[in-house]
């Protein structure tokens, strides 16, 4: 019924000054109010996103302790086994360990002065990193060229750590 009634609001225009300033001091009342409402719920977004984060670091805790028993429990199970990972299947979840493993990164400056005029590089400006990247292995933490045995200057080995998920 209210809303209805709001809606029928009809609005005069002031006729005298004291009405225009009355209509005024309404207006600065009403955004008055608006800014301190706005204000307690910004208060509250606040308030609630710090908990919401308290409750994710909590809960970020509580695995990160269980990851390492978890890991020592997969060891003497029979686990599925793929390339680069192994996994095991519990009636509550899968824990899944993926191996440790290295990738390569390319600086590309680096590597368009270094391999400057050759198949590699395309018009100076432009590495073809997933080309190289076919001729590359990494061998005692350096990019080596499989066809050359050439160590490859501006290719980072990055060292990436065994990680383990629960599903």
């Amino acid at each position: 019924m209210e809303a209805q009634e709001a809606e029928r609001t009809i609005i005069y225009a002031p006729r005298t000054a004291s009405e225009a300033n009355d209509m005024l001091a309404d207006i600065a009342q009403r955004r008055q109010a608006c800014e301190l409402y706005a204000e307690a719920c910004d208060t509250k977004a606040a308030y609630y996103a710090a908990q919401k984060k308290a409750e994710r670091d909590k809960l970020d805790t509580y695995i990160n302790e269980r990851l390492p028993l978890l890991r020592e429990f997969i060891k003497n199970m029979p686990v599925k086994k793929a390339k680069a990972s192994e996994s095991l299947k519990l009636p509550d979840g899968t824990i899944r360990v993926k191996y440790a493993v290295q990738k390569m990164s390319p600086d590309e400056d680096k590597l368009k002065e270094e391999l400057k005029g050759t198949e590699y590089v395309v018009n100076e400006p432009t590495l073809k990193w997933s080309k190289l990247k076919d001729v590359l292995d990494i061998v005692d933490g350096k990019a080596v060229n499989r066809n050359t045995g050439e160590v490859i200057v501006g290719v980072n080995v990055i060292n990436e750590p065994e990680k383990i998920t629960v599903e």
